[in-house]
């Protein structure tokens, strides 16, 4: 065993008050990490700007957490300084306030995106010149977390592309950046978007990611999910899993929690039982409960507009919900990018300390405590533009696995037994957290771990393709 591997050795008892400069040691070693994701990130950006500048479409894709949405964000930057038309896009919400973007869907201006091409074309030439005007300049298009993005829907989107463009290349010749990874969650009720006829067309340049920037502090881990993601766990990887089948009995299931303290969150694969399971340990707590109810404006710009406020509604609902029931000591999530720098973004995990009419005291996991007011979202069209206010945050004692495949969380507790009813499920629920200890598992059927097949041949052709592609 080399030097740089061995068992650190206990310092003598006269430098053990080292404490600080060891800390000191900490920081720089994670300024030079910083750096050094900053400079690749620099260079593999470069090269694939170079690239879509020529109208190369680019696939950008890799395992969790090896800095996908950082290196979107650099692109995106690079691109607008080089006087590009582009545009970021996310498949759901979450994705998309990610890398600070929009919904491919509001981008497109096809709200469900249940139409056909010919119907949203009229619609849009009518009604949303916004997005006629997207659809016209845009140079470049980024579409981040493309695995949840139904095939029928990216076809039809192309098909768009040609009406909306007038040019009968796919999507209109519009450059594509896809990023994602196809051993994650599948399109709901859909076929795989490299099943269509428009991927084979786009002729996409593969680009990989390998690199663990989020596990630098449990490499372990990262290899254990890096076998989990492509259904090839070992024996030994099963066996370390069950350790955290011990420590949740251990650590959290008959844990007495103090009323202000944060508990990981329960991850459940049915949005039905996160409801129930929310709103049960909601009912748990003593004191009153507070309703906050959204506030839903719609603008009709145009005199001949036919929406219904109800339309926007129902869209919105899907990730704003229009009432949030709080009590002190509620277990909750911050569903806004509202101080990144200051660790306060969507994703952030915190416990309710009081309840005002109009807000909430929040202590989150960092330690920082702050009052949390009710944020706008807005959805626009030409002739529309609905507003929904409502404060950020959700109940946390629980959240879907889909819902959470975007974030990076502190601490989850997993089901990976009969409740895992899709094939990626259990590799996307375990490799949410940076490391091995901040995830509980409830159960363990090892034969629940596994990767669609289809999605795994993609996977494959991909690692061989882009090996042969120079760059």
């Amino acid at each position: 065993m080399s030097s740089s591997e061995e068992e650190p050795i206990d310092p003598p008892p006269y430098e053990s008050d080292d404490e600080a400069s060891r800390e000191e040691k900490s920081r720089e070693e994670k300024s030079r990490e910083e750096k050094s994701q900053e400079q690749l990130s620099q260079e593999r950006a470069d090269k694939i700007v170079n690239a879509l500048l020529q109208g190369t479409n680019v696939f950008l894709s890799g395992p969790g957490g090896t800095g996908k949405s950082y290196l979107l964000k650099n692109i995106y930057l690079q691109l607008i300084e080089r006087g590009c038309v582009a545009y970021k896009t996310g498949s759901t919400g979450i994705s998309a306030e990610s890398i600070g973007g929009m919904t491919l869907h509001s981008w497109a201006g096809v709200m469900l995106g249940d139409k056909t091409a010919e119907t949203y074309y009229l619609s849009i030439h009518d009604k949303n010149k916004k997005a006629l005007n997207r659809w016209k300049n845009t140079n470049v298009l980024i579409i981040d977390e493309i695995s949840m993005i139904g095939g029928n829907f990216f076809q039809m989107l192309s098909n768009l592309g040609k009406l909306m463009r007038k040019n009968k290349a796919p999507f209109g010749g519009i450059t594509i950046l896809i990023c994602g990874d196809v051993c994650q969650l599948p399109p709901v009720k859909d076929k795989y978007f490299f099943q269509t006829e428009v991927y084979e067309e786009l002729n996409f340049k593969p680009f990989r990611l390998t690199h663990p920037w989020r596990f630098q502090n449990d490499i372990e881990f990262f290899y254990l999910l890096s076998r989990v993601r492509i259904g090839f766990q070992t024996a030994d990887d099963i066996q370390l899993l069950r350790t955290r089948m011990d420590a949740y009995y251990r650590e959290v299931y008959n844990k007495k929690y103090e009323p202000d303290e944060i508990r990981p969150t329960r991850m459940f694969s049915k949005r039905i039982d996160v409801t129930e399971m929310n709103l049960a340990e909601l009912r748990k707590l003593p004191g009153n409960t507070y309703q906050y109810v959204c506030t839903d404006s719609l603008t009709k710009k145009n005199k001949g507009s036919t929406a219904v406020l109800s339309t926007f509604q129902d869209v919105m609902e899907k990730n704003v919900p229009s009432e949030v029931l709080l009590k002190v000591g509620a277990q909750v999530m911050l569903t806004w990018n509202l101080d990144v720098e200051g660790g306060l973004c969507n994703g952030s995990r915190g416990v309710v300390l009081e309840c005002l009419d109009d807000c909430a005291l929040v202590r989150f996991r960092n330690g920082r405590e702050q009052y949390i007011v009710p944020n706008v979202w807005k959805f626009e069209t030409e002739d529309e533009c609905f507003n929904r206010c409502q404060i950020p945050l959700m109940l946390a004692w629980s959240n879907t696995i889909h819902r959470s495949q975007s974030a990076t969380l502190d601490f989850v507790v997993v089901d990976l037994g009969t409740s895992i009813f899709s094939d990626n499920m259990a590799y996307v629920a375990l490799s949410r957290c940076r490391s091995l200890d901040g995830v509980y598992i409830v159960n363990l059927l090892p034969e629940k771990i596994k990767c669609d097949p289809v999605a795994l041949e993609f996977e494959n052709e991909l690692v061989e393709l882009e090996k042969n592609t120079v760059w």
